[in-house]
Order: structure tokens, then sequence, then C-alpha cells
């Protein structure tokens, strides 16, 4: 989980890898620095607020916060701030900072399909994605849509399977291009359609099976004298 910590400046005096990771930089690299300096504006104006927050009233939050990300996309992040002592009897802030954007997507995602659902705008349909290549997909493709299917985000699936979050996301582009799928939403109906239908064949072979032994047995039981 990322974790950092900033002085009463709002310079960064602490990082670990994982809140590096997102600068894609050493953390040496970015140590002194602010949110204005890794940031774009509006982003950092989120970030300074509940810094003051934090640094001058001394509070201790857990914030749903929104900005773009050093890969100039929009993220969210659930963080939890809170105030240490510094030297000099300035006030520091330290933060944990965890990545939500996987789940407020799927979460507006949701919430979208059932407003259509409710106001008759849409008609749920199956996705027609490649049967065969459902059958024949390799094992670690295989255990991504599972976990996908699942409701497992794809940073969760990643630590899952014990694999970095870039590889699992080349892990999903390949599965939606094998499938012939568009999102993860259509793997999942797609998936779970097909392995109802898989079931729902089993057992009527199983039934089959049982019947005509039960049928063979009576015939047995009515051809003995």
């Amino acid at each position: 989980m990322p974790a950092f910590i900033r002085d009463g400046q709002g310079r960064h005096v602490y990082g670990n890898k994982p809140w590096a990771a997102q600068f894609d930089r050493p953390v040496g690299e970015l140590m002194g620095k602010t949110n204005w300096d890794l940031f774009p504006k509006d982003t950092a104006w989120v970030f300074e607020a509940s810094d003051h927050a934090a640094r001058d009233r001394g509070e201790v939050s857990g914030l749903l916060e929104s900005g773009v990300a050093p890969d100039g996309k929009r993220h969210w992040w659930k963080v939890f701030k809170f105030p240490l002592p510094g030297p000099g009897g300035e006030t520091w802030v330290g933060g944990l900072a965890l990545d939500v954007s996987d789940l407020v997507h799927a979460t507006t995602r949701l919430a979208a399909i059932e407003n259509d659902l409710a106001a008759g705008r849409l008609v749920p349909e199956v996705p027609r994605g490649d049967e065969a290549a459902l059958r024949v997909l390799p094992p670690r493709l295989r255990q991504m849509l599972e976990l996908l299917a699942a409701g497992w985000t794809i940073k969760e699936a990643a630590a899952r399977l014990g694999i970095s979050q870039k590889t699992a996301e080349a892990h999903r582009a390949k599965l939606l291009h094998r499938l012939g799928l568009r999102s993860v939403v259509e793997a999942t109906r797609f998936y779970l359609e097909r392995r109802v239908q898989s079931d729902a064949l089993a057992g009527a072979k199983v039934l089959a099976a049982g019947s005509t032994k039960a049928g063979s047995v009576l015939a047995r039981r009515r051809a003995k004298p």
C-alpha cells in the first residue's frame, strides 16, 4: 500500500516503493518534492486540502479523493491521513493511499446498467464470444477469467496469481482478444452463461444415465420368472 510523509512545507520526506511506483521513478528522486511538483494543479489542490486538515487542525481522516495521476488518467484513492510530530515543533503529515479506481469504475458501470434496465433502454443479451477459444484457453488465462468473473479487481487478481499488475493487465487484454470480446463485463457474462449451460448439460447426462441404469435394472427384474 503506498505510504508517504510530508513535512510542514508539504515536501516529501518519506515514500515507500509502491508510492514511488506510480511516478515510475526511484524514491530518492522524489524526496523534497511537493504535490505541486508531482501532480497536475487541480489534483494537488485536492491533496493539499486534506493535508491542511491533518497538519493545522490535527484531524485524522479517511477520504475518497480523486485526481489525475502521473499516468494521465483519473484515479480514485481511499486516503488515510494523520498528523505526525516533526522536528522543531513542526507538524508533519503521514498518509496511506489505496487505489480504488477499478472498484469505482465497476460501481459506476453497474449503476448505469441498472438505470438502463429500469428504464427499459437495455435488453440484456449474452455476448457473442468465441466458444471454441473458451474451451482451449491456456491455464493462466482461464485463471484470470475465473478471478475476474468472481468479482476480483485486476490488482487483486495479480496478487492472487503472484504476478505484477502490468502482467495481469496483459493477460486480461489477451483474454479479451482470444474470446473476441470488448470488456471484462462481457467476458464475465459470456463465461458464466457458458458455465451454466455446461453444468445443465452435465446434470442432464447424469439424469439420463441414471434413468437408463434404472430402466435396465427394472427390465431384468421383470424378465425373471
